[in-house]
């Protein structure tokens, strides 16, 4: 999906001038972050610092952000403080990216000197995500599920345990004999 042409800025110029951008997007407008998240509320925070390496527009920054995800332990929403470093270089094509390039820095696409931030942002923040969100403490999983969730699966597996079958729990005692 191409960037809205009010979302591109000339990353050239940018650079040249060693311009500091602070910026914040809403979460709901990063359509590929919402598709992995319990909820869309918030905004992404970012700070640019641009700059030239080697003849080159690049940029360190920072990301963060608050997103709510599904934890796929208890199956509740749950708040996840994430934050991501950024620091690019910028090229005009794939081929350029596949070229020597500044060591320690990862390319972004930029054709034409123009690039969007808004999309470098929503990159870092995917990027940051856990591969399976859960709450750090099971604990907080009981707590957010309540305690009639809770007395339920306790209950539950109490009533599993006793409807197992053991066909060979006295084979020991009959050995004996």
């Amino acid at each position: 999906m191409s960037p809205a042409p009010a979302d591109l800025v000339d990353v050239e110029l940018l650079a040249t001038e060693r311009a500091h951008l602070d910026a914040a997007y809403p979460i709901a407008s990063l359509s590929r972050l919402t598709e992995s998240l319990a909820d869309d509320g918030g905004a992404a925070r970012a700070s640019f610092r641009f700059y030239r390496v080697s003849g080159r527009p690049a940029l360190d920054g920072t990301v963060d952000a608050e997103v709510t995800l599904l934890c796929q332990r208890c199956l509740t929403a749950m708040r996840l403080p994430i934050e991501g470093r950024l620091e690019l270089v910028f090229v005009a094509s794939e081929a350029e990216a596949a070229g020597e390039l500044p060591e320690g820095l990862e390319p972004a696409l930029a054709p034409h000197g123009k690039a969007s931030l808004a999309a470098v942002v929503e990159d870092e923040l995917l990027l940051s995500l856990p591969l399976v969100a859960k709450h750090a403490d099971p604990a907080q999983c009981a707590r957010a599920a309540g305690p009639e969730r809770v007395a339920a699966e306790s209950a539950a597996a109490a009533r599993r345990e006793e409807s197992v079958q053991r066909p060979f729990a006295d084979l020991k005692d009959r050995l004996k004999s």
